[in-house]
Order: structure tokens, then sequence, then C-alpha cells
């Protein structure tokens, strides 16, 4: 039975991992369906398929894939891009297109850097959740068996109050470990606040530690910068002659950083084992263009 029977015997609501000829349905055509289900035209859901195809292919796997013999990844293992588009015109629909694809591509790690305040934070946070993960409290276990999604919904969704921070960029590390040696991805959305990318930076490199302790596999994770802006960017000319703990010096583009390249110190293991893609989205690429490299 194809998608589209599938779609219209379940009333227009394709839920993951419905099988087709006995394949599950991948990230991207569960996505695509919620997009149909919006209101949006068949035109606009192909304008977002070919572009999102299009800056997974020409992006992050534009050096190829890690696993293959073919791939032309700098030095550094890192790498990095910048999607520009107007306001209100689809960034945050073409961003969760692009993570679905390149879940369906194998990426190991998804790292969503939300809003520098709660309320967009959560905002992105529920669209990953419920249109690209389509989570819900009925199929919360089995989704935990394909994914490990950070927060959990069931923490940060059950409540309004705060929770702390180390209990909230938090899952059992030797379930994370398991998990992607066995290639179910790891996905994050996290506040693009110093406290909260500290945190999550540091369980991030426990596990990542405790991963290639156990597996000879390289890692690709896919940090996504929404509306990422002067504050994500460093300025050299602006910090230079700074002292290193400068309070003039900006910390957000700090610790991003320190999401592939950890707290500072050198770590061999993790420089050649893994790879990391950037992807900077936004509306406003004078902040981008004025700063220095």
């Amino acid at each position: 039975m194809d998608s589209e029977n599938i779609r219209l015997l379940t009333g227009g609501v394709l839920p993951r991992g419905t099988p087709i000829l006995n394949e599950p349905i991948g990230w991207w055509v569960s996505y695509k369906n919620q997009l149909a289900l919006s209101g949006l035209s068949a035109t606009a859901v192909k304008a977002v398929d070919l572009d999102s195809q299009y800056i997974v292919d020409r992006g992050i796997y534009g050096a190829g894939d890690i696993r293959s013999p073919l791939t032309n990844w700098p030095e550094t293992r890192t790498r990095r891009g910048l999607v520009m588009g107007a306001v209100q015109s689809g960034k945050t629909a073409s961003l969760i297109a692009v993570i679905a694809k390149a879940l369906d591509s194998k990426v190991d790690i998804v790292v969503i850097l939300g809003g520098t305040r709660t309320a967009l934070w959560r905002q992105t946070y529920e669209r990953v959740v419920f249109q690209l993960d389509q989570w819900n409290e009925e199929n919360d276990t089995d989704r935990r068996s394909e994914r490990i999604l950070v927060p959990s919904p069931s923490v940060l969704l059950s409540s309004e109050n705060f929770v702390d921070l180390e209990y909230l960029y938090f899952e059992t590390p030797n379930l994370v470990r398991s998990m992607l040696i066995a290639q179910r991805p790891l996905i994050a959305v996290v506040m693009k606040q110093v406290d909260h990318l500290e945190h999550f930076g540091k369980y991030l490199h426990k596990v990542l530690n405790s991963t290639f302790a156990k597996s000879d596999k390289p890692l690709h994770m896919l940090v996504v910068d929404d509306e990422a802006d002067d504050g994500s960017i460093l300025d050299s000319e602006a910090e230079r002659g700074q002292a290193i703990d400068s309070d003039l010096l900006k910390q957000i583009p700090r610790y991003i950083q320190r999401l592939w390249s950890g707290n500072g110190t050198a770590n061999e293991t993790l420089n050649k084992k893994l790879f990391a893609s950037y992807l900077a989205y936004t509306a406003t690429p004078q902040a981008n263009f004025l700063q220095s490299p």
C-alpha cells in the first residue's frame, strides 16, 4: 500500500512508523504529511522539499558521508553554512524539513539552538515535538525506542515551572550510548543561553566520551541555529586584546563552538571521531556578513 492510500484511510493523519511496503515511514515523509495537513499548498510543500534537499545535499553532506571513503571533510572535522530567508518566509518549516532529511540520511546527533528567551525556545521545542517527532503521551514508549529527545517531552511539557537544568538536559548516558551505536539519533532542543548551553554541552561530551570508548564508529552532529544573529558570532576585531575572562567577550558563540570542540582542552578522540555541521538560519544577514570570521 502506498503512502497516499494510507493517508486517505487514516483520514489524512499518517503516524510515524506506519509501514509502507514493509518499510517504516521516514522523518521527511512524516513531516511532509504534517505540512499538508496544516494547510500548506502542494506547491509550497514542494518548494520546502526542494530547498531543504538542496541544503542537505550541498551543505550538510557537501563533503560526503562521514562513513564513506570518498568523504572530503576538512581536518577540523567542522563545516559551517548559512541559510537566509525573509521574515515570516517559512524558515522554521525549512529548518525542520532539513532536520528530517538529515535524520533520514543518518545524522547521529541533531542540536537545535532555540531562541534566547524561554517563550521562543519552548515554541521551537513544541514544533519539533509535535510536527517532527509527532510525540504524544500514548506513544511515548514507542518513540523512546526510535530516538532520544532532550529535554524529554514528559518533563518539559508537564509543567510551566522552572526545571533544574541538570535534570532538564539529561537522559541515561548508557541508554544514549547504546542508541547512538545502534544508529538511533539523539535530538536536543537547547535554549541559546549560556547556562543552558553549558549544561547541555557538559552532558553531551560525557555521552560522547562514553560512546567513543565503546565504539570505533564516527558520529555526525548537526547543529542548527534558529534565528542566528549577532549574538551567535564572534567578532575578532571587537574582542582583540581582551582577557579570556573579560565580560566584553561574547559567551554564547563560545559555548556553541564547545558543542563540537569540547571545553577548550585538547581531545584527540573527539577530534578524530566527531564530525560537526553548523547551520545558521537568519533573516538578518547583515548581522553575519559584517562580522569578522
